[in-house]
């Protein structure tokens, strides 16, 4: 029994301490301006699997910094940041869908952008709820739905840790109210009251 759990740790878990090695590695040589060996143990860790360096890859190819030794590429920024949000990264899914959205290292595709967004909205991203809102109240993406837009202007404003989002949103929220029936707006506030998140949250950027 014992050397079973001793394969199998050693199949499944050495791996993955090994992976999150490099990626801390990674991290250290990032911060003390090492970019050549940063990006390669990012890269290696991303090809490994580990979704917090497939995340981190994406960030680099598509905000190029002077110095960091790789081109500005959003198709390769589209690459990391899909493998990471299909592994559940919620910033990466939020930023794939900024991607759909604005046509960035893929064609622009307004449904594709709505699915991703959906999906970090469902996990609480606040600004990717209010993205999400904002494609309710202006039918890209989706039918036109100022319920639903009210809904998910309402959660952003809730989750939100950044003031501008908050202000952001409510300002949305009452316009959209504006148009609104005083069953829509009821209908929309008790759909925010019952929503849950679908997985852990991260704060908005």
């Amino acid at each position: 029994m014992y050397r079973i759990l001793f394969a199998l740790m050693l199949l499944f878990g050495v791996p993955s301490v090994t992976t999150a090695g490099e990626f801390q590695e990674a991290n250290d040589a990032y911060d003390r301006q090492d970019y050549a060996t940063a990006i390669e143990k990012y890269t290696r860790a991303a090809e490994a699997g580990h979704a917090e360096a497939q995340y981190r890859l994406a960030t680099i190819y598509q905000n190029e910094k002077e110095g960091e030794g790789v081109a500005h590429d959003n198709a390769l920024a589209v690459r990391w940041y899909r493998k990471a949000a299909v592994g559940g990264h919620i910033e990466a899914q939020n930023r794939l869908g900024l991607m759909y959205a604005n046509g960035r290292g893929i064609p622009q595709d307004d449904e594709e952008a709505v699915r991703w967004y959906r999906k970090a909205a469902a996990a609480g991203h606040a600004l990717t709820q209010y993205y999400l809102a904002l494609r309710y109240q202006n039918g890209k993406g989706v039918p036109q739905d100022h319920v639903q837009a009210h809904r998910w202007f309402s959660l952003a404003v809730a989750h939100a840790t950044s003031e501008k989002t908050k202000k952001r949103a409510a300002k949305r929220r009452d316009a959209v109210a504006q148009t609104m029936s005083p069953q829509e707006i009821a209908d929309a506030e008790q759909l925010a009251r019952e929503w849950k998140p679908t997985t852990r949250t991260t704060p908005d950027r």
